[in-house]
């Protein structure tokens, strides 16, 4: 697609993500129920944690801590951005959103009926429902957040919109052109989900991407989509199913009173590693994949742009499998391996699976 063609674009992803959003209706139209139930349990298992409400206690002050902040560190936020200051959330936000998170009411939130009629549809303990579970559970967290940055609490004791607008000045050195790239309207953003010019809700559904991923997680630091391992997977669910049979729904309100939560039992937010080796280029992924919650999460890239991505150089940390084609160049080639390279591939740390190979491998490492 070229460049000349992205307003054209934007405007139909812009119209179909109004009606998507008022096409929204509560669980209760649809779902028996038995599925309410489990709905409703999963999504207070995930505000019972600490983490939920660290992360919408920062919305509610309206800035992140430095270290969240930076946490997602993009070309607008360098060493000298006054959000490196901003070590603690101000007082009172922490208590907020406890209180926020008892009174929140799960069954009132509106989804996609597509999305509620999957869940209907499917059987407990089959993969169609664990997913749609998650689902759920994941828009339930972006409308919250959503909502409490629309809420405009600000109880930051500062000048937010300063923090907001900040952009580093130039180096004195600095001589060649200088291209005015728009700051985020918000300092709560994931760089995968930016597109406030399309969002039903504008810079508020950006927070609310931004909540799922700090307290959901399954991104982590690199540029591509990961898909998470069969048992990351598995300890997500589990955890969302846990029932109050089990004595933990029931404990709700004593967690969130609490600063601790469920933290030594909550498998969340799932980080990514070197093993998480099914991976997407996020500039194809909608387009050339079909992965995507809604088809305007993201603008499609443009062919500068999925130009630049295939030429920009490949590390271990977003591509894990160039150690494979490392060690299957170097082993067919009779090149020496270093023992640390050899060893990551002995050790299954890379995307080796060749068993011929692996055993040469151990081969090497013998000698």
């Amino acid at each position: 697609m070229d460049s000349q063609d992205m307003p054209a674009v934007v405007k139909k992803l812009r119209s179909l993500a109004i009606t998507g959003h008022n096409a929204r209706i509560t669980p209760d139209r649809v779902l028996d129920t038995e599925r309410q139930n489990i709905l409703i349990s999963a999504i207070n298992n995930l505000l019972s944690t600490s983490n939920a409400i660290l992360t919408f206690a920062q919305i509610i002050d309206d800035l992140p801590t430095s270290d969240v902040g930076f946490d997602r560190r993009s070309c607008h936020m360098a060493d000298d951005h006054p959000l490196d200051s901003h070590k603690d959330i101000c007082p009172g936000s922490l208590a907020k959103a406890r209180e926020l998170c008892l009174q929140w009411k799960p069954e009132n939130i509106a989804f996609s009926p597509s999305l509620l009629l999957a869940f209907q549809h499917s059987l407990p303990g089959t993969k169609t429902f664990e997913t749609r579970l998650v689902e759920l559970v994941a828009v339930s967290i972006h409308q919250f957040g959503a909502l409490l940055y629309q809420l405009d609490f600000r109880l930051h004791k500062g000048d937010i919109d300063a923090v907001v607008i900040y952009k580093s000045p130039l180096p004195d050195w600095y001589t060649g052109p200088v291209i005015h790239d728009p700051l985020p309207p918000t300092t709560f953003y994931h760089g995968l989900y930016g597109e406030d010019d399309i969002y039903p809700e504008g810079a508020a559904d950006m927070v609310g991407y931004w909540a799922e991923d700090r307290i959901l997680g399954g991104v982590g630091i690199t540029r591509r989509i990961n898909q998470l391992r069969d048992e990351q997977q598995r300890a997500v669910v589990d955890f969302l199913l846990r029932s109050e049979k089990e004595g933990y729904a029931k404990k709700k309100q004593q967690q969130l009173e609490s600063e601790q939560g469920l933290d030594t039992a909550v498998p969340l937010p799932t980080l990514v590693d070197d093993m998480n080796r099914v991976r997407f280029n996020p500039k194809v992924s909608i387009t050339g994949r079909g992965i995507y919650r809604d088809i305007w999460e993201r603008k499609p890239a443009t062919s500068s742009e999925i130009h630049h991505a295939a030429r920009r150089p490949k590390d271990e940390v977003d591509y894990p499998e160039i150690i494979g084609d490392l060690v299957h160049a170097q082993l067919v080639l009779g090149q020496p391996m270093s023992e640390d390279l050899l060893k990551q591939v002995a050790a299954g740390r890379s995307a080796v699976t060749d068993e011929g190979l692996i055993k040469r491998v151990g081969d090497e490492l013998k000698r």
